[in-house]
C-alpha cells in the first residue's frame, strides 16, 4: 500500500481549508494567536494603509517625475479616507489596530528611503513596490469581501476593492516605463 508523505497531507489539508474559505489565503504580518479572520483582516488592512501613506509621503517628497508624484498623491489622498473609515469600523467592532508597520513593510520603507537621492532607481523601486503591494491587496480584500464573518467588514472590503484595483492599474501602467523589478536588496519580478 502506498503511503502519503506527512508534508503532502499537511499541504493538502491547508489547501482544502483555504479553498473552503476556512482560512485566509495569507496573513503576512497579520495578527496571530486567537485573533479571528475579521480581526486579522482589520489589523492587516490598517498596517497596509499606514504603509501606503508613509511610502506615499516619501515618494511625493522625493521624486521629480510628475507621473510618480501623481501616483504618490493618489495613494495619500485615497488611503487617508480609507484609513479613517477603517479606524471607525475597528472602533465600532472593539478591535485595537496596530500602531506601526510590520518588519517587511518597515524594510521596504527603509529601502526606498535609501534610494531617495537617485530619481530613476527611486521611481523604479516605488512603482514596482506599489504594483506588488496592490496585487496582494486586491486579492486579500477580494477574499475579505466574500469570507469575513462580519457583514460590515465585508462591505468595507468590497467598497475599497475598486480603489485598490485602480491603484494597481496606475502602478502597473508605470512599471514598463521604469523597468520591472525592484533594484535595491534584490529583484522582485511582477
Amino acid at each position: 500500500m502506498h503511503k502519503l508523505h506527512p508534508l503532502a497531507l499537511c499541504i493538502a489539508g491547508i489547501a482544502a481549508a483555504w479553498t473552503a474559505g476556512c482560512i485566509a489565503p495569507w496573513t503576512y504580518g497579520g495578527a496571530r494567536g486567537g485573533a479571528t479572520a475579521d480581526q486579522r483582516f482589520l489589523a492587516q488592512a490598517a498596517r497596509e494603509g499606514m504603509t501606503e501613506v508613509k511610502l506615499g509621503e516619501l515618494a511625493a517628497g522625493h521624486t521629480a517625475d510628475p507621473r510618480v508624484k501623481s501616483l504618490a498623491r493618489q495613494m495619500l489622498d485615497d488611503f487617508a479616507k480609507t484609513n479613517e473609515q477603517l479606524r471607525q469600523l475597528a472602533a465600532a467592532k472593539g478591535v485595537a489596530l496596530p500602531a506601526g508597520l510590520d518588519q517587511r513593510e518597515e524594510w521596504d520603507y527603509r529601502a526606498l528611503e535609501h534610494l531617495a537621492g537617485g530619481d530613476y532607481e527611486f521611481n523604479r523601486y516605488y512603482v514596482n513596490m506599489m504594483a506588488e503591494y496592490h496585487v496582494a491587496d486586491v486579492r486579500y480584500f477580494r477574499w475579505a469581501a466574500k469570507h469575513t464573518a462580519d457583514p460590515d467588514i465585508r462591505r468595507f472590503a468590497a467598497a475599497n476593492l475598486r480603489v485598490l484595483k485602480d491603484h494597481r492599474e496606475m502602478a502597473q501602467t508605470l512599471v514598463p516605463q521604469f523597468g520591472i523589478g525592484r533594484t535595491w536588496g534584490g529583484d522582485s519580478p511582477q
